[in-house]
């Protein structure tokens, strides 16, 4: 039987949110979305029968090959559940402080709920993360040369910053702008942190259009990414609409990992 158990991380002295931790135990066979490895240092993501990329790592790891199927997955097969308005409405009505905590609860529930989940028996955190720079973006373009020079300045921490936790920094931003599906994760010298989009955006998608206004409301939800050490890297798992509306409103998105 299946069991799942999550404790809200807070800082002793302030009470003040830091993490989610989730605990995982009885799964009764592999989740749907998962990692197969391989020789020659190869490792595929898939989703049920949908292969979502395949990666190699050079040989004198200073990086690794991605090659990317951008597929559409059926919506049974997405580890997140459409967001309603009226879940989008629950959130946005908190303080911006406890948001994080609120979209890290949902986002466990959909997980544990739903076939196309990632969650395997063991432990799992989940933290919010922001950009840490105070610079504010006003311009609105649709042009991927300049939304990628107004993010290349982007850095994300983790928000409630702790010792006795695991820190995350996302770092290369623009690598969500990547069209082509095969490219180059760098690793020379001191990793790479990036974040990596999964499927191609649609500007005209009239759910982008939705999100962008939600975005200029104030409440949008944060994008989910997965951390993958075997790319050091963070790939989205669920919010490619909501991130493309929020560079496309110039607004740095939050991001649950």
């Amino acid at each position: 039987m299946q069991t799942l158990y999550w404790k809200d991380l807070e800082a002793p002295a302030t009470g003040a949110w830091r993490a989610l931790a989730v605990n995982v135990n009885g799964m009764p066979q592999a989740p749907s979305m998962r990692l197969l490895s391989g020789r020659n240092f190869r490792v595929k993501l898939v989703a049920g029968p949908h292969t979502l990329f395949w990666a190699t790592a050079a040989s004198d790891y200073s990086g690794v090959w991605l090659m990317r199927t951008m597929a559409d997955l059926p919506v049974d097969m997405q580890p997140i559940g459409p967001i309603d308005s009226a879940q989008v409405e629950a959130c946005a009505g908190l303080p911006k402080e406890d948001r994080f905590k609120a979209w890290c609860r949902f986002f466990v529930e959909q997980l544990r709920d739903r076939p196309g989940s990632f969650l395997h028996d063991g432990s799992w955190l989940l933290r919010g993360m922001r950009v840490s720079s105070d610079l504010v973006m006003t311009k609105e373009t649709a042009d991927d040369e300049a939304l990628r020079a107004m993010i290349q300045h982007w850095r994300y921490e983790a928000q409630g910053r702790s010792d006795d936790l695991p820190e995350f920094r996302i770092e290369e931003f623009d690598q969500v702008l990547a069209l082509d599906p095969v490219y180059w994760i760098n690793w020379w010298l001191c990793g790479n942190g990036g974040l990596i989009a999964l499927r191609q955006f649609n500007d005209s998608d009239g759910r982008i259009k939705w999100w962008r206004k939600k975005v200029r409301e104030d409440a949008l939800p944060p994008v989910l990414a997965l951390y993958l050490k075997c790319l050091d890297a963070f790939v989205i798992v669920d919010g490619h609409c909501r991130l493309r509306a929020a560079l496309l409103e110039g607004v740095a998105p939050d991001v649950v990992v």
